[in-house]
C-alpha cells in the first residue's frame, strides 16, 4: 500500500521540520515506484530539504 507524506510543516525553527500525518514510506528515490527504505510512524518528526516535485527528507539517519 501506498502511503502519502502528508505532513505539518513547522515555521518556528532554523531547519525546516515537518511532522507525519499518517504512516509514511521512506523511499530510495523521488519516485511512487522506487524501493522502500523505511516506513516512517504517523506523528514522527522529519527534516526537510528543499523541494521541487518531491521533497527529501531525513529520517533516523537514512
Amino acid at each position: 500500500m501506498l502511503a502519502a507524506l502528508t505532513v505539518l510543516l513547522s515555521t518556528f525553527s532554523l531547519a525546516l521540520q515537518a511532522t507525519t500525518t499518517s504512516n509514511a514510506n521512506l523511499r530510495s528515490g523521488p519516485s511512487a515506484s522506487a524501493k522502500v527504505l523505511t516506513i516512517i510512524p504517523r506523528s514522527t518528526l522529519v527534516n526537510v530539504g528543499t523541494c521541487t516535485a518531491w521533497c527529501p527528507v531525513t529520517f533516523s539517519g537514512k
